[in-house]
């Protein structure tokens, strides 16, 4: 099942507040009572990453999507203002496109043996 709901700052609360206090809310528990936010994303890079969402030119940015797991539900925020909580079935495991994304490319990987080969 998902819920979702729409988040614009104007409660006074950052974008990972409402996140926990949104898991908070569906599981019936006090947000205090959750894990830190950190162990599944970094909280200040979220907030930062959805404050900035005019361009120079003050016109609205391209939508952006962000997913992650946090407690046993995926997490999915869009730039829209949107806040999708979900419910996984199974146990928390990291979104495999994220490892991907972030796997450290090495040079012999990229270039066999001898980097000075590069065609």
């Amino acid at each position: 099942m998902e819920d979702e709901r729409w988040w614009d700052g104007s409660r006074g609360r950052t974008l990972s507040e409402a996140v926990v206090y949104e898991v908070a809310r569906i599981e019936g528990v006090d947000p205090l009572a959750l894990p830190p936010l950190f162990g599944a994303i970094d909280p200040e890079a979220l907030d930062g990453l959805f404050s900035a969402r005019k361009t120079l030119d003050g016109t609205e940015d391209s939508l952006v999507t962000v997913g992650f797991v946090y407690f046993g539900y995926r997490i999915t925020v869009g730039s829209d203002g949107s806040l999708a909580v979900e419910h996984l079935d199974g146990p928390e495991e990291p979104d495999p496109r994220a490892e991907l994304r972030a796997e450290t490319v090495s040079s012999e990987r990229l270039y066999g043996s001898d980097p000075s080969t590069v065609e």
